[in-house]
């Protein structure tokens, strides 16, 4: 396992650890819930990585070529919001947000998602344009065409 792939794995587990702390210092309910819920979204990315720390940038992108290619550009843009943008956003207003009574939960997690959504969308397209890149390099794409 690459040592990147080990540091990506620990910062996760250190993250989990810190929403649990969190957790366990909210007074409020639904603090504990939220943060409860951003550690759970952590760990399931944690687990995503440290399954796929054996594939190589060539395997992974095979493996995009043949699920994700077919699907399209707005798959892909949409697959960035709802696995990058909408969940990273939700973590940071968890964090970020006191949950107290005079506290404005609505503004500022539409605020967050609405943010995190865009950026999303770019994370998505970035993906799409570095895999096409990648699929051309490996010979999966011929015409040229296709990249752009």
């Amino acid at each position: 396992m690459r040592i990147g792939k080990v540091l990506v794995v620990l910062i996760g587990l250190l993250l989990i650890g810190y929403y649990f702390y969190l957790a366990m210092q909210s007074e409020q309910l639904i603090g504990k819930v939220v943060l409860v819920i951003g550690a759970a979204y952590f760990l399931w990315l944690t687990i995503i990585i440290f399954r796929e720390r054996e594939l190589t940038k060539d395997d992974r992108t095979r493996k995009w070529f043949k699920k994700d290619y077919p699907k399209g550009k707005h798959y892909s843009m949409a697959k960035g919001v709802f696995y990058f943008g909408l969940p990273l956003g939700y973590c940071i207003w968890a964090v970020d947000q006191p949950f107290n009574e005079g506290s404005d939960l609505l503004y500022t997690s539409v605020f967050h998602f609405v943010i995190y959504g865009i950026l999303g969308i770019v994370i998505g397209r970035m993906y799409w344009n570095i895999r096409l890149q990648d699929s051309h390099h490996l010979g999966l794409l011929n015409n040229q065409e296709q990249i752009k």
